[in-house]
């Protein structure tokens, strides 16, 4: 009786040890994609090679992002995106108003599109 009152004892402490890490993560992982959809990028770009189409044709001058990654370095892309800098003379029309985590993501995802396969 002793002996199964010890593995049950101990089987609920690993539960509780093992339930308390995945607790304790950021779940689930947000990708650079969801991000870009969330913050309605897609209203003024698309993606092509993400099969991430703009979901206003009517504007005038829609960018498709697929090979960003091979023009610009991260930095660059957040600051653009927090408008700090220009990029062809001019500053990006709306400024991201998301949490810097989220910025950080989608700036890595955007670097990493490229024409380059690794």
């Amino acid at each position: 009786m002793k002996f199964l009152k010890l593995n049950i004892f101990v089987a609920l402490i690993l539960i509780f040890v093992f339930s308390s890490l995945l607790i304790s993560q950021d779940y689930p992982v947000r990708s650079g994609s969801i991000i870009f959809l969330e913050m309605k990028c897609n209203r003024c770009h698309s993606i092509k090679s993400q099969v991430i189409e703009c979901s206003d044709t009517t504007k005038k001058s829609l960018t498709d992002l697929s090979t960003v990654g091979d023009s610009l370095e991260v930095e660059i892309i957040k600051d653009y995106l927090k408008k700090k800098v220009k990029l062809i003379n001019k500053k990006h029309p709306v400024a991201f108003k998301g949490k810097k985590e989220d910025l950080d993501i989608l700036c890595n995802w955007l670097h990493n599109l490229s024409t380059v396969v690794y």
